[in-house]
């Protein structure tokens, strides 16, 4: 865990994979703290990040990585605004990384015989969902969805712990204010769009949705396919 003052808090994980997974989980849910709910009248507790996400993320780390990397370890990085899982090797052929930042790769594992064991065990939803809980971050906890990257020899999910000026998207850091970003995260789950499915998912004026789109094109995130009426938006 790290904090914005620099202080760390390092803890290593060992044992068997499914035990590394139990405990890194156990460790985040004590780490990430809660907060108390009075939306209803009975108070409940809620962790300050969805578990589920960062379980699902750092099981699908641990089956998926490259073993053979000497030296290379999954590494999970609490900060105050951002949770960072980094994970050895990059993505299965044939699966691309532009797929990847899409969050719409199909499902392939390097290591079949862990993601059995992980199922049987019940350490991991059915085949395929991983990517399914992390693209509900937007409408089901109003929360950013990763930022996916790779730095060699690390394959990186950076989750932004809230919504907020100055989000950066991309390779180069592009920043959008926090309505651009909850309107970005509708593109890439809704590639191919139109400017009006865009005005109406955000409850914007056409003028705003199409000053945002034309941000997007700008810095080169979306591209515009057909002309006049039939007009629609892709993410690149």
């Amino acid at each position: 865990m790290r904090t914005n003052d620099g202080a760390e808090d390092i803890v290593t994980f060992s044992g068997s994979i499914p035990k590394q997974a139990g405990d890194s989980h156990e460790w985040f849910k004590r780490v990430i703290g809660k907060r108390i709910d009075r939306s209803s009248a009975q108070r409940e507790n809620i962790y300050r990040y969805p578990t589920n996400v960062v379980r699902e993320s750092i099981n699908n780390a641990l089956a998926h990585r490259s073993y053979d990397i000497d030296g290379a370890s999954i590494h999970l990085e609490i900060c105050e605004d951002t949770i960072v899982i980094r994970s050895p090797g990059s993505p299965v052929k044939p699966i691309s990384m532009e797929r990847m930042k899409k969050l719409d790769a199909p499902y392939l594992s390097k290591n079949p015989k862990i993601t059995f064991v992980f199922e049987k065990l019940g350490l991991s939803e059915s085949r395929g969902l991983g990517f399914t809980t992390i693209r509900g971050l937007p409408n089901i906890y109003k929360l950013p969805l990763p930022v996916v990257s790779f730095d060699d020899p690390f394959l990186i999910f950076a989750f932004p712990r809230a919504y907020g000026n100055g989000i950066g998207i991309g390779e180069q850091n592009h920043t959008l204010t926090k309505q651009e970003a909850k309107g970005y995260d509708y593109v890439r789950l809704n590639s191919p769009f139109t400017r009006k499915a865009y005005e109406e998912y955000l409850e914007v004026s056409e003028k705003t949705a199409g000053r945002h789109i034309a941000r997007f094109i700008e810095l080169g995130l979306v591209k515009s396919v057909g002309a006049g009426v039939k007009t629609s938006y892709e993410i690149i």
